[in-house]
């Protein structure tokens, strides 16, 4: 499992610059925005417009991190009073489930992207595809961050657990 950890410090270096990069570039374009706007009464034309598309990138880059810290939404009032079988099972359907769905978005989200391939945004005239490729690139790094979080879990699993008690959280 030494590749799985590596994969995974790999993608969380690189999710977490990437959130970073696209807040701070996010951060500075409203900044300047106010300041050219309000101070020397000469607004910027690109800037909210470089803002949003940042923040976007933010948010789709946000998701896999969301899913590898557990911070996704999740019930758990009926699976914490399974027995530990019943648990492991109802995890790996839910990571099935999740995948699915985000291969879903995946598929569509490239289609999406292929389709305004030819728009160009408003004011920087930057191709439209390279926001909506956010979509699908999300997607992919949720599955890979869902596979290795399930993997992660059920190798963290006690030994023993399935036998009827419940896994302790």
């Amino acid at each position: 499992m030494q590749v799985l950890a590596k994969l995974d410090n790999a993608l969380l270096a690189v999710l977490r610059a990437g959130v970073a990069l696209t807040m701070a570039v996010t951060t500075v374009c409203v900044i300047l925005q106010v300041y050219f706007r309000y101070v020397l009464n000469a607004p910027l034309a690109w800037s909210e417009e470089l803002a949003r598309y940042s923040m976007i990138w933010g948010a789709f880059l946000g998701g896999p991190l969301a899913i590898r810290n557990g911070m996704n939404v999740g019930i758990t009032l009926v699976t914490d009073r399974l027995p530990a079988g019943m648990q492991r099972a109802a995890l790996i359907l839910n990571s099935i489930l999740v995948i699915v769905f985000l291969a879903g978005l995946a598929r569509y989200g490239h289609e999406f992207a292929t389709m305004f391939s030819f728009q160009r945004s408003p004011v920087m005239r930057a191709p439209m595809n390279l926001i909506y490729i956010a979509i699908p690139i999300s997607a992919a790094l949720g599955i890979l961050q869902t596979i290795i979080v399930t993997v992660q879990q059920l190798r963290s699993w006690p030994a023993g657990a399935d036998a009827g008690e419940t896994r302790p959280n």
